[in-house]
């Protein structure tokens, strides 16, 4: 009898245990979108953490039991966009044909990139973050950007056929093209030219 109760009470207390790991999982993560919400609006700077505590509805103490200082949600904001870039990035990778020309790789690539307009966003913002404020964050950009050259650069190089190019300063000409049609859509540029680069950049001998 005591037995099962026993387990009774370790089963309820596991459970209990379970569902309080849960809520303080869902709570952050509650947290991390509506902080890149208010960030993408109003910029980082301007976005304070009694702003996000108001947006999530907690209190200041809960936001710090999650996270001990602003920049510390920051670092775990831009960490979850460059994977989230990087990780969208080898599956567009991962699914180009092998047999897709050149300029077809080149054209998926920008565009799709570019494309990501909400990630675009905050991109912008944290990138003005590192660059201005972060050496920390600058720090992780820098990694993540080394990740995206050599990832290019490998998807390029299996698709060059018999041109003869710097592959490697092609990926770094690739990224920053990446940037400033991220830039150019979100001051509202339109008819950005993907296939257009994308022929221009297959043309090179």
């Amino acid at each position: 009898m005591n037995l099962d109760v026993s387990r009774s009470v370790g089963r309820q207390k596991g459970g209990n245990e379970m569902g309080q790991k849960e809520s303080k999982r869902n709570i952050k993560e509650d947290i991390l979108v509506v902080a890149s919400e208010l960030m993408m609006r109003k910029g980082v700077k301007e976005t304070s953490l009694k702003d996000i505590a108001n947006a999530v509805g907690i209190s200041k103490g809960t936001l710090y039991y999650h996270f001990s200082s602003k920049d510390d949600m920051i670092f775990e904001i831009a960490d979850k966009h460059l994977t989230e870039v990087t990780d969208r990035l080898g599956q567009w990778v991962e699914n180009i044909d092998n047999d897709a020309s050149f300029e077809h790789v080149l054209s998926i690539v920008i565009e799709r990139v570019s494309n990501l307009e909400t990630r675009s966003t905050l991109h912008i913002y944290l990138l003005g973050e590192a660059i201005m404020n972060n050496e920390t964050l600058r720090l992780r950009f820098k990694m993540k950007y080394n990740e995206w050259f050599k990832l290019v650069e490998t998807t390029l190089k299996s698709h060059l056929q018999e041109k003869k190019i710097d592959v490697k300063v092609l990926s770094f000409l690739v990224v920053a093209i990446l940037d400033g049609y991220s830039i150019q859509k979100l001051v509202g540029i339109e008819g950005v030219p993907f296939e257009g680069t994308a022929k221009m950049i297959a043309s090179i001998e």
